[in-house]
């Protein structure tokens, strides 16, 4: 006889399923008490892909795009997706993730030469393929060991120097048909539910834009922040003269025992804008008559303050 679990729901529903049911034969029943695609789950408070299967008696919650870590999941399914399409259009290039911008993620292609609106144009349309034929994105756990090494074969030697570094611990790699990843959280279970994007040419590079959770229904209006995406770049370019674009590089810094050299250049980065910036309120002190420091709770504004006032100090001004 089969074994069976009792499933406890958010409505106080209890049903009973055949041991080792998965989340995504479950959420099946449920999907219709949701208006937005069933992305995620939660699974004794704890998120969880929607292939993990269930083993003993829990309660679940299923997580949609109106949820953060339902978005999130969307959001890193969609990253996963962009770097199989790439993969496969420009053999021998790479595509990375940069940071956040203007709602969503600016990326970049590196092919050796400059990035054109077509590349940016096929790379779309070979992502919407991928997700029309809604690939399963499966999900295979080995230890951090064995996936550096296969991404050190594969010449990736930023995220191989990365899992090197996690010692003995075991970690999640995804797979779309012959594409794997190593990516940080739950993915969608497939690639049919992630139809609601777009890439923006953005030189140098792209951005990744997607749904957000408030209104996951549709793109969010467009906002260019030219000046947010010049101070990334200038990071970017310091983190490269610096031998410190990736994570890995940080901690070998560290382990190398250089980090306090990295310290002292990037301090003395912050006091040169900061000089710069005191430099421009004297210039122009008769128009000057308020400065404005505008960030969230233990963001710096107050040290940022003291350190402007000292340069404006040397600059004759108090």
């Amino acid at each position: 006889m089969t074994a069976m679990v009792e499933v406890g729901f958010p409505d106080g529903r209890r049903n009973s399923y055949p041991q080792g049911t998965t989340l995504l034969e479950i959420s099946r029943e449920a999907g219709e008490e949701h208006r937005f695609p069933i992305i995620a789950a939660m699974l004794d408070n704890q998120v969880v892909d929607l292939r993990t299967p269930v083993d003993r008696d829990c309660r679940i919650e299923f997580l949609d795009l109106s949820s953060e870590p339902g978005i999130k999941a969307y959001q890193r399914s969609l990253a996963f997706v962009m770097i199989a399409a790439a993969g496969e259009l420009f053999p021998g290039g790479e595509v990375t993730v940069e940071h956040s911008l203007s709602k969503g993620l600016y990326c970049e292609l590196h092919l050796g030469r400059e990035v054109t609106g077509k590349d940016i144009r096929q790379l779309q349309t070979r992502m919407e393929e991928i997700i029309q034929a809604d690939l399963p994105l499966v999900k295979r756990m080995m230890s951090a060991a064995e996936a550096a090494a296969m991404f050190e074969q594969a010449g990736r030697e930023e995220k191989a120097g990365l899992l090197r570094q996690l010692g003995d611990k075991t970690v999640s790699i995804y797979y779309c048909g012959q594409v794997y990843d190593y990516m940080h959280g739950v993915m969608a279970p497939s690639t049919g539910c992630l139809n609601k994007f777009e890439l923006k040419h953005f030189p140098p590079g792209f951005i990744l834009r997607f749904p957000e959770k408030e209104i996951p229904d549709r793109l969010p209006a467009f906002v260019e922040q030219p000046k947010l995406a010049r101070i990334f770049l200038e990071a970017e370019e310091w983190g490269k003269i610096l031998g410190c674009s990736y994570v890995s590089n940080l901690n070998d810094s560290i382990a190398r025992g250089e980090i306090y050299d990295l310290i002292r250049v990037s301090e003395a980065l912050h006091e040169k804008k900061i000089a710069q910036i005191a430099d421009y309120v004297a210039d122009n002190r008769r128009q000057v008559r308020l400065i404005l420091i505008a960030g969230p709770s233990s963001s710096g504004k107050t040290t940022f303050a003291q350190r402007l006032g000292i340069q404006l100090r040397v600059n004759g001004l108090r």
